[in-house]
C-alpha cells in the first residue's frame, strides 16, 4: 500500500482514506469513501467539535491540564462523560457506564461493562478520528482524536 504525503509529512491518501489538514497540520476533513468526518478547533488548538457523516459532536475539554483531556462529549441530546484517574478509566453514556483497558502508551485496547464483560475491543483503521493519532487503530465509531506530543 502506497502512502501519499503533503509537503508537511501529513498522511494525504492511504489508498483507502483521504485526509486534508490546516496550516498548523491538525486534521481537518477524513474521507472514506461514502464515510466523512471534520473537526472544528479552537483558537488554542483544542478540538471543540467534529462531524462524522453529518452528525455532529460538541466537546468540552479541561484545559488546565497540560494535555487537554475530553470530559464530555455531546450529540444532539446525548452526553457522554469521561471519568479520569491517572488516565481516562471509564465513559459514562445513558447511564450505562464502560471501563476502559489500556495498553503501556495509554490507547485504549478493550472496554468492559460493570461484570468485567468485554463490551469491544480495538479494530483497525488506518486514519483514526479525533481522539487517537493517525494510524491509531479504534472500533467503529470512530471518535476525535487528541493530539499528544
Amino acid at each position: 500500500m502506497w502512502v501519499t504525503l503533503d509537503a508537511a509529512g501529513n498522511v494525504v491518501s492511504d489508498g483507502v482514506a483521504t485526509a486534508t489538514d490546516d496550516a498548523l497540520s491538525r486534521l481537518v476533513t477524513i474521507t472514506a469513501g461514502s464515510q466523512q468526518r471534520a473537526a472544528t478547533y479552537n483558537g488554542d488548538g483544542v478540538l471543540v467539535a467534529y462531524t462524522e457523516d453529518g452528525v455532529a459532536s460538541q466537546l468540552t475539554q479541561d484545559l488546565a491540564v497540560p494535555l487537554s483531556q475530553v470530559l464530555h462529549v455531546t450529540q444532539g441530546v446525548t452526553t457522554a462523560t469521561h471519568r479520569y484517574g491517572q488516565t481516562r478509566l471509564a465513559t459514562v453514556s445513558g447511564g450505562v457506564r464502560s471501563w476502559e483497558l489500556g495498553d503501556a502508551l495509554g490507547s485504549v485496547r478493550t472496554t468492559l461493562d460493570d461484570a468485567g464483560t468485554a463490551l469491544g475491543s480495538v479494530g483497525e483503521l488506518v486514519l483514526s478520528g479525533a481522539e487517537g493519532t493517525r494510524g491509531a487503530r479504534r472500533s467503529p465509531p470512530v471518535v476525535p482524536r487528541m493530539r499528544g506530543k
